[in-house]
């Protein structure tokens, strides 16, 4: 099948695009047109003479002879009118936009499923980067069952924790995810916990699996009992590595369906770990009798009670680890706290995972 390509953003992935597809010199994949915000912006890559480029996303999306729309530009808003706007129009879509899918997978399931054409739409690189993730899943385990799938849920923060582990600091790692190309400009979705709802969202509608913990990436199905994958999950080139294999793909008419699952998929977000919670309170008499009091009233046992010499009174830390409890009786105990009239702030929870 031959392509024509309409690309929309020409920023650090677009721009990986247009470098790989010139690499890959298939004659029948072209980009016609590429839609940037800024036309005197300086670009970091070549644009062929065959190719325009335009401020208009109407241009684009309007031109008949463009029949593979590559969005690449980010957000929910603008992206979505160009997203549902291809589909209707009968144009295949690529994108690599985590966040649009999340927040409006029923409306464009509903414009893939009434497209005229029934054009493909592939988002290999929403999840994961450069490791080819939703495809194996797609098309790797069609006689086997997956029970589980783990992984490095963010590259971004497992990026910032490391280097921060090592002693950096927070705001001069994040300035450098930013400049790797990691973190986007605005990092919002990323350090606030946004961008893994939206990647385990897509999973789940992809494969059907079911809600858990991501900590490795790695699928567990019956037959094989392990199936690990490794590689960058974001950066210029491995995102737009995978954004060009789902363009390659429809061209060669071997893409698979977006959504292949159509039931409903019931989530169960609670789960047994150890878990570690931080308490900010004034020093009075009587709390820790009265935080063991709460603990056990929503059924959880306290493995250990950690805290620095109180330097001032009226602002104490202190940390409990937990033994096995359910999240819910955890996040019952913290909202218990909360209340507390010598708690000072929202206690910091989070599971304790084990390597082992």
């Amino acid at each position: 099948m031959s392509l024509k390509i309409g690309l929309i953003g020409g920023g650090t992935v677009g721009g990986g695009v247009v470098e790989l597809l010139r690499r890959i010199s298939n004659p029948a994949i072209t980009i016609s047109k590429i839609c940037v915000r800024d036309l005197s912006k300086k670009r970091d890559f070549t644009i062929d003479s065959s190719t325009t480029l335009t401020s208009s996303i109407d241009e684009v999306l309007n031109d008949s002879s463009i029949n593979c729309i590559v969005e690449v530009m980010g957000g929910t808003g603008l992206a979505r009118d160009v997203v549902l706007r291809s589909l209707a129009g009968g144009k295949h879509v690529v994108t690599a936009n985590k966040a649009l899918i999340a927040e409006h997978m029923p409306e464009i399931q509903t414009a893939i499923s009434s497209a005229p054409g029934s054009p493909h739409f592939a988002y290999e690189a929403a999840v994961c980067g450069a490791i080819p993730i939703i495809n194996a899943l797609q098309t790797c385990y069609t006689g086997d069952v997956i029970h589980e799938v783990t992984g490095i849920a963010n590259g971004t923060t497992n990026f910032m924790l490391c280097k921060m582990e090592e002693g950096a600091d927070y705001l001069d790692v994040l300035k450098e995810a930013q400049e790797l190309g990691y973190a986007e400009a605005d990092p919002t979705a990323d350090v606030e916990g946004h961008d893994v709802r939206a990647k385990v969202r897509e999973r789940e509608k992809r494969e059907g699996l079911t809600g858990g913990r991501v900590l490795r990436e790695s699928a567990f199905p019956t037959n094989m009992g392990e199936a690990s994958y490794k590689g960058p999950g974001a950066g210029r080139y491995p995102t737009a590595n995978s954004v060009v294999a789902d363009i390659v793909r429809i061209a060669d008419k071997c893409q698979p369906k977006a959504f292949p699952k159509e039931t409903s998929i019931e989530l169960n977000s609670d789960y047994s770990s150890m878990f570690y919670i931080r308490v900010s309170i004034q020093d009075g008499l009587g709390i820790m009798a009265s935080v063991g009091s709460i603990a056990s009233s929503n059924n959880v046992s306290i493995n250990s009670v950690l805290q620095n010499s109180i330097v001032d009174r009226q602002s104490v830390d202190f940390v409990i680890t937990t033994e096995q409890a359910m999240l819910s009786e955890v996040e019952g105990m913290a909202r218990e706290l909360e209340e507390c009239e010598f708690v000072k702030k929202k206690p910091v929870v989070m599971p304790i995972i084990s390597e082992e």
